[in-house]
């Protein structure tokens, strides 16, 4: 995997030199986007937002593991070797990518030193994007341009992943670590074991994570400064939160929501899905779970569900987003169970048709349910998909089943209560209507954003950082300290008085005694 992942990224240099000849003598910004995490999601939403820049007129090189080519003031650059490295073996599995991300990534960035020498001295691009959920391996090319301004902005709602960024206070008192699954309540007990969670999360960032990246970083590239430094240079992070589908979590004003950028205007609906709409079908049950978690055969329990639910239900069209390829056993699939390893989603969920998603609860996709009004069945499997599923839970808009409890019975009678139940869908329609209420799309405010650091970005290092706050000071650790131990000398100085006291008194009554 290595040797592949080694190989120099030739092609890459001669297609953003093409690009550099071509742009250099324009006034227009040039924008590189990093999107190096391993997940075809935040591929998607760096995608949406690249457009929407180069939509307003800039010039934008996507930088990814998926994707090359040239659009109207796109150019897609692909990371040769490391998608393929994953799938040399086996089918990537992208529940695991964060394990190689650090430093098996940075392996295809081995050359880049030398290639870059190619590069005219004098060109910069503009600002910088990078989705810091990657790490900060790839900010070595923020020292190679000439320290651009660097904007973070990933698909994440995570808000605790930019305390290394931008110094912004945690809250594991309230706050759930996005790791686990929040319980109903926060007592004392969950209170201590999130914090515990959270600080260790923190602490192994710190100093265990970026000095391994930094080490080698450095052993590899000369005169590179420590890139895990770097992440606290960035103006801004633009998060895919939608604020009021949140957790009251206090943030600073450098955090941009811009949640939900990733739904785009919906397109008619292809046309093997209106082949199979002839047949009238009292309701539609939209299943997907996603573009990390693959079905590749039915030998597990959730295809086999999936299959005895819509069996059971023939009143009810099913669509199913799923990668087994059902040729050869389609006798085997009912007949209102529609299958297809790629669906329109976003225009699926737009045309009215769906009445419930039965989901993994991915970010993106509870994004676009609720945009578009519709209630949720999630099991969650892994990350933050608890903590979706459990929001809109408490949101009214949807039920939560754990994979462990999912089989043909408690499929069906979630199903049944939900689309029984018109509050779910009431509910849902209220919530769509609410967060549709906005001044600007996030799209509009994402491509704003950028361009006021764009024509800022001078008064904006001048400003003060919570990174230049120490933790101490942050969490008044140090007052909280003086204050245990102001109260530990009053509580010790009480006692030693009335240690005193009652010892004075009964001297006295002693004396007392021996007198009479």
């Amino acid at each position: 995997m290595k040797n592949v992942l080694q190989f120099p990224m030739v092609f890459i240099i001669f297609i953003i030199m093409w690009h550099v000849i071509i742009i250099r003598g324009t006034k227009l910004s040039n924008i590189l986007y990093i999107s190096a995490v391993a997940s075809p999601s935040h591929f998607l939403w760096s995608q949406q937002f690249s457009k929407a820049l180069a939509n307003n007129g800039h010039n934008v090189t996507l930088l990814s593991i998926y994707k090359e080519g040239t659009q109207h003031n796109l150019h897609f650059l692909k990371l040769d070797g490391v998608d393929e490295a994953l799938s040399l073996d086996h089918t990537v599995d992208y529940l695991a990518l964060h394990t190689m991300s650090p430093t098996e990534l940075l392996a295809s960035f081995f050359e880049l030193e030398y290639m870059l020498l190619s590069y005219p001295k004098d060109f910069t691009f503009s600002l910088i994007i990078h989705d810091h959920l990657a790490g900060p391996c790839l900010l070595l090319l923020l020292e190679r341009f000439h320290f651009p301004p660097l904007v973070m902005a990933s698909a994440s709602n995570v808000l605790s992943s930019v305390e290394c960024i931008l110094g912004s206070p945690m809250y594991p008192g309230f706050i759930s670590n996005y790791l686990l699954d929040p319980p109903a309540s926060f007592g004392y007990l969950e209170r201590i074991y999130n914090t515990m969670l959270t600080t260790y999360e923190l602490f192994f960032k710190w100093y265990y994570v970026n000095p391994r990246i930094d080490r080698l970083i450095q052993s590899h590239f000369q005169n590179i400064t420590s890139v895990s430094r770097l992440e606290s240079t960035a103006v801004i992070v633009l998060m895919n939160s939608i604020a009021p589908l949140e957790p009251p979590e206090p943030r600073i004003w450098r955090v941009v929501n811009v949640g939900g950028l990733h739904i785009s205007i919906p397109k008619m609906l292809p046309t093997f899905l209106y082949q199979h709409m002839n047949k009238t079908f009292a309701k539609c049950v939209y299943v997907s779970f996603g573009s990390n978690l693959k079905l590749t055969s039915l030998d597990n329990h959730i295809a086999q569900s999936i299959i005895t639910v819509a069996r059971l239900l023939p009143n009810i069209k099913f669509l199913w987003k799923v990668d087994v390829q059902f040729t050869t056993i389609d006798s085997y699939i009912p007949h209102n169970l529609i299958t297809s390893d790629w669906f329109p989603q976003n225009d699926i969920l737009a045309s009215g048709m769906v009445d419930i998603l039965f989901t993994h609860g991915g970010l993106l996709t509870i994004q676009e349910a609720i945009w578009y009004g519709i209630p949720m069945l999630g099991t969650p499997n892994y990350g933050d998909q608890y903590q979706n599923v459990r929001r809109i839970e408490q949101l009214g808009i949807g039920k939560k089943l754990y994979l462990e409890d999912l089989n043909p019975v408690t499929l069906q009678k979630h199903l049944v209560d939900m689309i029984s139940d018109g509050r779910y869908k009431q509910r849902a329609t209220e919530i769509s209507k609410m967060i549709r209420d906005e001044q600007f799309t996030a799209q509009t405010k994402a491509v704003w954003a950028v361009e006021w650091v764009l024509r800022n970005y001078g008064t904006l290092q001048k400003l003060e950082d919570l990174n230049d706050v120490g933790t101490l000071q942050k969490y008044c650790l140090d007052v909280l300290l003086t204050i245990i131990c102001l109260i530990m000398c009053i509580v010790f100085i009480l006692n030693r008085m009335i240690h005193v006291g009652a010892m004075f008194v009964m001297s006295r009554i002693s004396r007392k005694n021996k007198i009479e």
